[in-house]
């Protein structure tokens, strides 16, 4: 009961910022998608200090796409539907990796402290940089944030489709796997 509500609040938490031609929501057969960013597999879902929390699990938008395409195991496809990772630390690689795909989904985030100030409204490493690569590589572009409060997108022109989700818990990437395939609409 309490996975499912947090599941709910997690969905619930996710804005939609762009959606561009309804790139968005994806088709559950047929496709192949690049995830990119170390994000897709660890993504940030709470800060420090008094905010921060140490669930049980985490689920990652990695694995809650692949179970929405049935790909399961080790393997990149079933059927006709694939799912390639990068971790997106080589801009090139995750470009070319984009390239090869129906769509690609650009993982970012940033956390903050209680105590300590983010050192500026832009994501964490090479986040913009990656953004602007794959959406130049693949324009069937999603970008999808995770942050604590406003961020910076200086590629946001690019992307097809933007959402940010607000620190939204251990369920995110589940949350975020029923937006990215229509079975939840995302607040806007």
């Amino acid at each position: 009961e309490h996975v499912k509500l947090a599941r709910e609040l997690a969905a619930k938490s996710i804005v939609m910022l762009k959606n561009t031609d309804q790139m968005l929501p994806l088709p559950k057969t047929d496709l192949k998608v690049a995830l990119i960013g170390s994000q897709a597999k660890q993504p940030l879902v709470h800060g420090g200090g008094s905010g921060e929390v140490k669930p049980a699990y985490t689920s990652a938008p990695y694995e809650a796409i692949r179970q929405v395409l049935k790909i399961e195991g080790d393997v990149l496809c079933s059927g006709n539907s694939c799912a390639y990772y990068d971790d997106g630390s080589n801009v090139t690689r995750a470009a070319a990796a984009a390239a090869r795909a129906d769509v690609a989904l650009v993982f970012v985030g940033t956390t903050s402290s209680e105590g300590s100030d983010r050192g500026s409204l832009s994501f964490d490493g090479n986040a913009d940089q990656l953004a602007t690569a794959v959406c130049a590589a693949n324009k069937r572009c999603a970008v999808l944030c995770t942050s604590p409060g406003a961020v910076l997108m200086p590629w946001r022109a690019a992307a097809a489709a933007i959402t940010l989700g607000f620190l939204p818990g251990q369920e995110y990437g589940n949350a975020l796997a029923d937006i990215l395939f229509g079975d939840v609409a995302p607040s806007a």
